[in-house]
This record gives C-alpha cells, sequence and structure tokens, in this order.
C-alpha cells in the first residue's frame, strides 16, 4: 500500500482556504473550510483565481 500524498491548499479569491481533492474532467473538485459538500471550478479559472499555500500555517 502507497502512503498517501497530503491534500494541496489553496487561497480563494476572497480569502477563504480550500482543500483539492481531485480532478473531475477538466474541473478541480475541492472542499471549502465550513462547507458540508465538495465544490468544483473548471481549472483555468481555478488557476487563474487560487493561490497555493505552501507552509503548514493558515492563511490571514
Amino acid at each position: 500500500m502507497s502512503p498517501q500524498k497530503p491534500k494541496r491548499r489553496f487561497k480563494s479569491p476572497h480569502g477563504r482556504t480550500v482543500t483539492v481533492l481531485g480532478m473531475s474532467g477538466r474541473c478541480v473538485v475541492f472542499m471549502r473550510e465550513d462547507y458540508p459538500h465538495p465544490c468544483q471550478q473548471p481549472l483555468e479559472k481555478f488557476k487563474a483565481e487560487y493561490a497555493e499555500v505552501t507552509d503548514d500555517r493558515r492563511p490571514e
């Protein structure tokens, strides 16, 4: 059994942190904090509007 990759986190245009779950077709599937359902957005829009969080601290 291979080790699970850590999920990548990104900061939304509204300053909230999202966690990427994967891809569905040409869309990024992610979870928003404090929202119970997965969300999705076209890959190009996601790449243009979201910035990856690269350290272990949560963004301000």
